[in-house]
């Protein structure tokens, strides 16, 4: 289920999509998801053109067991976010996006899975290494659906038009 504690405050991601008054981003807790009732409460309080985000970090502490962790669950967690929207009734999926380095602070944001992947990838993110190191990297990468050094996906969601 989703933090429901405040709403997460990152006034500079909210900057890298525009209006921040038509985005609302849900933070889920370290490993969870959230819920299509979660979501359904948010988009029934949203207004009509509002987005919904939920962000998924990659990892919820420090370590590198903690980031393998999730790292290997990111998938069933992006799937479960997904499918939380879409069952949140009326709704429609935008896309899935990369955060990176951290979604505190984040120096850019791209959709996943197109041109602009497959951009950050080879020419903004550093560390894409040869030999075994960067085959593991490629590996992980293709398993995970994204680059393994994001700090977060963010999976955004909206309102079907009437």
């Amino acid at each position: 289920r989703c933090d429901q504690r405040e709403p997460l405050q990152l006034g500079s991601l909210e900057d890298c999509f525009g209006a921040r008054e038509r985005i609302i981003i849900l933070e889920s807790p370290a490993g969870g998801v959230a819920t299509a009732e979660t979501c359904r409460r948010v988009f029934d309080t949203a207004s009509p053109d509002a987005y919904v985000v939920i962000a998924l970090r990659i990892a919820g502490g420090v370590g590198r067991l903690t980031r393998l962790a999730g790292l290997i669950t990111l998938p069933a967690r992006v799937a479960a976010a997904k499918r939380a929207i879409l069952c949140a009734g009326g709704t429609r999926l935008e896309g899935c996006y990369g955060v990176y380095p951290a979604l505190e602070a984040p120096t850019f944001v791209y959709e996943l899975g197109g041109p602009a992947d497959a951009y950050a990838t080879t020419h903004l993110i550093p560390g894409r290494s040869a030999g075994i190191s960067g085959w593991l990297r490629r590996a992980l990468a293709r398993w995970i659906g994204c680059e393994p050094s994001l700090g977060a996906v963010l999976v955004v969601g909206r309102k079907r038009d009437s």
